[in-house]
Protein backbone atom coordinates (compact mmCIF):
# COMPACT_ATOMS: atom_id res chain seq x y z
CA UNK A 1 0.00 0.00 0.00
CA UNK A 2 0.86 3.79 -0.43
CA UNK A 3 3.53 5.12 2.27
CA UNK A 4 1.61 8.73 1.92
CA UNK A 5 -2.10 8.21 0.67
CA UNK A 6 -2.34 12.67 0.41
CA UNK A 7 0.61 12.53 -1.65
CA UNK A 8 -1.56 11.44 -4.60
CA UNK A 9 -3.68 13.99 -4.79
CA UNK A 10 -1.38 17.39 -6.32
CA UNK A 11 -2.85 20.63 -6.34
CA UNK A 12 -5.03 21.06 -9.21
CA UNK A 13 -4.50 23.88 -11.15
CA UNK A 14 -7.67 24.73 -13.15
CA UNK A 15 -6.65 26.89 -15.98
CA UNK A 16 -4.29 24.15 -16.61
CA UNK A 17 -3.39 24.77 -20.61
CA UNK A 18 -3.02 21.30 -20.89
CA UNK A 19 -6.14 19.99 -18.91
CA UNK A 20 -7.03 17.22 -20.56
CA UNK A 21 -11.24 17.73 -21.91
CA UNK A 22 -11.16 14.38 -22.45
CA UNK A 23 -11.39 12.71 -18.75
CA UNK A 24 -14.38 11.90 -18.13
CA UNK A 25 -14.48 13.12 -14.49
CA UNK A 26 -11.92 15.70 -14.73
CA UNK A 27 -13.45 18.90 -12.92
CA UNK A 28 -14.90 21.92 -15.00
CA UNK A 29 -12.95 25.03 -15.33
CA UNK A 30 -14.28 27.62 -14.12
CA UNK A 31 -14.15 30.73 -16.47
CA UNK A 32 -11.33 33.08 -16.13
CA UNK A 33 -11.78 36.61 -13.91
CA UNK A 34 -10.88 39.18 -16.10
CA UNK A 35 -9.48 40.84 -12.89
CA UNK A 36 -7.60 38.61 -11.66
CA UNK A 37 -3.36 38.10 -11.31
CA UNK A 38 -2.01 37.05 -14.32
CA UNK A 39 -0.48 33.66 -13.16
CA UNK A 40 3.27 33.52 -13.31
CA UNK A 41 4.84 31.83 -16.47
CA UNK A 42 5.14 27.93 -16.21
CA UNK A 43 8.61 26.36 -16.70
CA UNK A 44 8.11 23.48 -18.63
CA UNK A 45 8.56 19.88 -17.32
CA UNK A 46 11.57 17.46 -19.11
CA UNK A 47 10.56 14.84 -20.97
CA UNK A 48 12.97 11.91 -19.53
CA UNK A 49 11.08 9.58 -21.68
CA UNK A 50 13.02 10.85 -25.17
CA UNK A 51 15.93 9.82 -24.16
CA UNK A 52 15.97 6.31 -25.42
CA UNK A 53 14.03 4.87 -27.86
CA UNK A 54 11.41 2.01 -27.41
CA UNK A 55 11.89 -0.20 -30.15
CA UNK A 56 9.55 -3.08 -30.25
CA UNK A 57 12.52 -5.89 -29.48
CA UNK A 58 12.91 -4.15 -26.13
CA UNK A 59 14.31 -1.39 -23.74
CA UNK A 60 17.76 0.05 -22.96
CA UNK A 61 17.91 -1.23 -19.93
CA UNK A 62 21.37 -1.12 -19.16
CA UNK A 63 21.53 2.76 -20.32
CA UNK A 64 18.45 2.97 -17.34
CA UNK A 65 20.33 1.08 -14.93
CA UNK A 66 23.45 3.08 -15.00
CA UNK A 67 21.78 5.98 -13.90
CA UNK A 68 19.07 4.06 -11.20
CA UNK A 69 19.62 0.12 -10.63
CA UNK A 70 16.05 0.29 -9.09
CA UNK A 71 14.15 0.31 -13.09
CA UNK A 72 12.85 -2.71 -13.40
CA UNK A 73 10.49 -2.48 -16.43
CA UNK A 74 8.94 0.25 -18.79
CA UNK A 75 5.25 0.43 -19.71
CA UNK A 76 3.86 1.46 -23.00
CA UNK A 77 0.19 2.30 -24.20
CA UNK A 78 0.38 3.54 -27.74
CA UNK A 79 -1.44 6.38 -28.61
CA UNK A 80 -1.91 7.82 -25.47
CA UNK A 81 0.61 9.43 -22.63
CA UNK A 82 1.93 6.17 -21.20
CA UNK A 83 5.17 5.73 -22.33
CA UNK A 84 7.82 5.36 -18.76
CA UNK A 85 9.62 3.54 -16.93
CA UNK A 86 8.87 1.92 -13.66
CA UNK A 87 10.98 1.19 -10.38
CA UNK A 88 10.56 -1.41 -7.70
CA UNK A 89 11.55 0.94 -4.48
CA UNK A 90 14.23 0.03 -2.39
CA UNK A 91 16.19 0.30 0.76
CA UNK A 92 17.66 3.86 -0.21
CA UNK A 93 14.57 4.94 -2.37
CA UNK A 94 11.57 4.40 -0.57
CA UNK A 95 7.82 4.30 -2.19
CA UNK A 96 7.64 7.78 -0.61
CA UNK A 97 10.66 9.40 -2.32
CA UNK A 98 9.47 7.94 -5.69
CA UNK A 99 5.87 9.83 -5.26
CA UNK A 100 7.41 12.75 -5.61
CA UNK A 101 10.28 12.23 -7.42
CA UNK A 102 11.40 10.67 -11.00
CA UNK A 103 13.52 7.71 -12.14
CA UNK A 104 16.48 9.91 -12.59
CA UNK A 105 16.17 11.51 -9.17
CA UNK A 106 14.44 14.82 -10.43
CA UNK A 107 11.94 16.30 -8.10
CA UNK A 108 8.88 16.39 -9.90
CA UNK A 109 5.23 16.39 -8.68
CA UNK A 110 4.48 13.67 -11.37
CA UNK A 111 6.62 11.48 -9.47
CA UNK A 112 7.48 7.81 -10.97
CA UNK A 113 5.42 4.21 -11.70
CA UNK A 114 6.56 1.86 -9.38
CA UNK A 115 5.35 -1.50 -8.04
CA UNK A 116 4.94 -3.16 -5.02
CA UNK A 117 7.67 -5.20 -3.01
CA UNK A 118 5.71 -8.80 -3.42
CA UNK A 119 7.16 -12.01 -5.26
CA UNK A 120 10.92 -12.97 -5.48
CA UNK A 121 11.07 -10.19 -8.24
CA UNK A 122 8.98 -7.38 -10.05
CA UNK A 123 6.36 -9.28 -11.88
CA UNK A 124 6.32 -12.35 -10.60
CA UNK A 125 3.38 -12.29 -8.30
CA UNK A 126 0.19 -13.84 -9.64
CA UNK A 127 -1.19 -10.06 -9.36
CA UNK A 128 1.77 -7.19 -9.70
CA UNK A 129 0.49 -3.85 -9.09
CA UNK A 130 2.01 -0.60 -10.42
CA UNK A 131 1.16 2.62 -8.99
CA UNK A 132 1.32 6.03 -10.87
CA UNK A 133 -0.21 9.44 -10.18
CA UNK A 134 -3.22 10.43 -12.06
CA UNK A 135 -1.94 13.93 -13.48
CA UNK A 136 -4.83 16.37 -14.49
CA UNK A 137 -2.90 17.35 -17.96
CA UNK A 138 -3.11 13.33 -18.35
CA UNK A 139 0.40 12.68 -18.29
CA UNK A 140 1.44 9.73 -15.90
CA UNK A 141 -1.23 7.07 -15.34
CA UNK A 142 -4.03 10.71 -16.07
CA UNK A 143 -5.38 8.69 -19.38
CA UNK A 144 -6.45 5.68 -17.08
CA UNK A 145 -9.75 7.44 -16.61
CA UNK A 146 -10.66 7.00 -19.67
CA UNK A 147 -11.05 2.90 -19.48
CA UNK A 148 -14.16 3.80 -17.98
CA UNK A 149 -15.61 4.22 -21.30
CA UNK A 150 -16.33 1.39 -24.10
CA UNK A 151 -15.53 3.16 -26.61
CA UNK A 152 -11.86 4.32 -25.45
CA UNK A 153 -11.21 0.81 -24.38
CA UNK A 154 -11.92 -0.38 -27.94
CA UNK A 155 -8.88 1.56 -29.26
CA UNK A 156 -6.32 0.83 -26.53
CA UNK A 157 -7.03 -2.84 -25.60
CA UNK A 158 -2.92 -4.52 -25.39
CA UNK A 159 -0.35 -2.20 -23.33
CA UNK A 160 3.61 -3.37 -23.59
CA UNK A 161 5.77 -4.00 -20.99
CA UNK A 162 9.42 -4.23 -21.03
CA UNK A 163 11.44 -5.83 -18.47
CA UNK A 164 15.40 -6.90 -18.43
CA UNK A 165 14.39 -10.52 -18.26
CA UNK A 166 10.83 -11.10 -20.51
CA UNK A 167 8.82 -8.35 -22.72
CA UNK A 168 5.09 -8.73 -22.51
CA UNK A 169 1.63 -7.65 -24.42
CA UNK A 170 -0.43 -6.64 -21.34
CA UNK A 171 -4.34 -8.12 -22.63
CA UNK A 172 -6.88 -5.67 -20.54
CA UNK A 173 -9.78 -6.95 -18.94
CA UNK A 174 -10.86 -5.36 -16.36
CA UNK A 175 -11.31 -1.95 -15.55
CA UNK A 176 -13.04 -0.72 -11.72
CA UNK A 177 -12.70 1.22 -9.01
CA UNK A 178 -12.66 -0.31 -5.30
CA UNK A 179 -11.21 0.55 -2.21
CA UNK A 180 -7.68 0.68 -1.64
CA UNK A 181 -7.26 -2.01 1.06
CA UNK A 182 -10.59 -4.33 -0.32
CA UNK A 183 -10.61 -7.66 -1.50
CA UNK A 184 -9.30 -6.07 -5.33
CA UNK A 185 -6.07 -5.41 -3.79
CA UNK A 186 -5.12 -9.16 -3.40
CA UNK A 187 -1.45 -9.93 -5.03
CA UNK A 188 -1.28 -13.50 -3.71
CA UNK A 189 -3.85 -16.53 -3.61
CA UNK A 190 -3.76 -19.88 -2.31
CA UNK A 191 -4.20 -21.67 -5.44
CA UNK A 192 -6.10 -21.54 -8.98
CA UNK A 193 -9.22 -21.71 -7.86
CA UNK A 194 -8.93 -18.45 -5.36
CA UNK A 195 -7.51 -16.93 -8.36
CA UNK A 196 -9.85 -17.72 -11.04
CA UNK A 197 -12.65 -16.19 -8.10
CA UNK A 198 -11.09 -13.15 -8.12
CA UNK A 199 -10.35 -12.62 -12.14
CA UNK A 200 -14.25 -13.18 -12.16
CA UNK A 201 -14.94 -10.98 -10.05
CA UNK A 202 -12.94 -8.35 -11.52
CA UNK A 203 -14.22 -8.56 -14.55
CA UNK A 204 -18.25 -8.66 -12.99
CA UNK A 205 -16.83 -5.19 -11.65
CA UNK A 206 -15.60 -4.03 -14.81
CA UNK A 207 -16.80 -1.34 -16.44
CA UNK A 208 -15.79 -2.55 -19.82
CA UNK A 209 -16.75 -5.29 -21.81
CA UNK A 210 -13.04 -6.56 -22.52
CA UNK A 211 -12.25 -8.86 -25.98
CA UNK A 212 -9.86 -11.16 -23.60
CA UNK A 213 -10.60 -12.78 -20.55
CA UNK A 214 -7.52 -14.20 -18.08
CA UNK A 215 -7.04 -18.06 -16.66
CA UNK A 216 -5.97 -18.88 -13.21
CA UNK A 217 -2.55 -20.13 -15.39
CA UNK A 218 -1.92 -15.85 -16.21
CA UNK A 219 0.20 -13.57 -14.23
CA UNK A 220 -1.76 -9.97 -14.41
CA UNK A 221 -1.07 -6.76 -13.72
CA UNK A 222 -3.18 -4.10 -11.99
CA UNK A 223 -2.17 -0.04 -12.85
CA UNK A 224 -3.60 1.49 -9.91
CA UNK A 225 -4.07 5.33 -9.51
CA UNK A 226 -6.33 7.46 -7.56
CA UNK A 227 -9.57 8.84 -7.47
CA UNK A 228 -10.94 12.23 -7.12
CA UNK A 229 -11.74 13.88 -4.15
CA UNK A 230 -11.53 9.72 -2.40
CA UNK A 231 -8.62 9.33 -0.70
CA UNK A 232 -9.76 5.34 0.09
CA UNK A 233 -10.48 4.71 -3.44
CA UNK A 234 -8.34 3.75 -6.34
CA UNK A 235 -9.56 3.21 -10.26
CA UNK A 236 -7.37 0.30 -11.44
CA UNK A 237 -6.81 -1.02 -15.19
CA UNK A 238 -6.03 -5.05 -14.89
CA UNK A 239 -4.42 -6.76 -17.89
CA UNK A 240 -2.71 -10.43 -18.14
CA UNK A 241 0.41 -10.84 -19.36
CA UNK A 242 1.52 -12.92 -22.55
CA UNK A 243 5.37 -13.00 -23.40
CA UNK A 244 6.62 -11.50 -27.03
CA UNK A 245 8.14 -13.52 -29.29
Amino acid sequence: MLDNPDAWYPSYDPYDDNWDPDDPDATPRPTRDPNATPRPTKVPIPDYTQRFEIPTIGVDFVALRAINPDVCGWLYLPDSAINYPIVRPSREYSTTYYLSHTWDHQKNISGTLFTDLIGSGPFTAQNSFIHGHRMNNGSMFGALNKFKTQSYYNKHQILQLYTPEQNYLVYVFAAFTAEIDGYETTVVFDGETAFQKYLDNSVKKSNIKASYQPSAQNRIVTLSTCVVQQDTKRFMVQGYLVPMS
